[in-house]
């Protein structure tokens, strides 16, 4: 809705903490949206820890991805890959960084963002949680805004409430909230 409303198409999925479904988020909105017809680049900019490829059924390759294309040893074109079986493509990470507010260069991130929007109808990101890594926090001004996932029962309300108000201090607009693992 807000694409036609608004012409938004990027958005940074995120969460409080680990292990609120932001991966399975990620990769089953693109889904969705690939099966409507529309051409879809999920993007795994979860430099710690990576789980875009897997939770796709494909092999990591550290050859490609954001990293290599950060560092300058890659190339996009070379690191986009289409998963024809999910109607999708997938930017991974291409390796796993421990510094990894080092490697994501703004600039360059914004480079890859600005081609993948000529070329797609709609760039997913799943994010590292933004409660405990800056990373979400980095790359979300870049694009039109985040959707949020929040595990039931999971992180305390004043913990939301506090990543809530980080992300609205950055000046990036919360696109919406969704309840995962929820048996309701």
């Amino acid at each position: 809705n807000v694409h036609a409303e608004r012409g938004y198409k990027c958005f940074v999925v995120t969460s409080t903490y680990e292990d609120e479904g932001k991966t399975t988020v990620s990769v089953n909105m693109a889904c969705a949206l690939a099966q409507k017809g529309k051409s879809v680049l999920l993007m795994d900019c979860d430099f710690r820890k990576p789980a875009v490829l897997r939770a796709v059924g494909v092999k990591s390759d550290t050859r490609y991805g954001l990293i290599p294309i950060i560092k300058g040893t890659s190339t996009y074109v070379d690191s986009v890959k289409f998963i024809k079986s999910l109607g999708i493509f997938v930017l991974p990470t291409g390796g796993v960084s421990l510094k990894s507010t080092e490697v994501l260069d703004a600039e360059k991130v914004r480079n890859i963002l600005d081609q993948a929007k000529k070329e797609f109808d709609y760039i997913i990101i799943d994010s590292p949680p933004s409660h405990v890594v800056t990373d979400s926090l980095v790359i979300a001004p870049l694009t039109d805004g985040i959707i949020y996932c929040v595990r039931r029962d999971y992180a305390k309300t004043n913990e939301v409430n506090r990543t809530l108000d980080e992300i609205r201090g950055a000046g990036v607009e919360i696109m919406g909230t969704i309840l995962t693992m929820s048996s309701g």
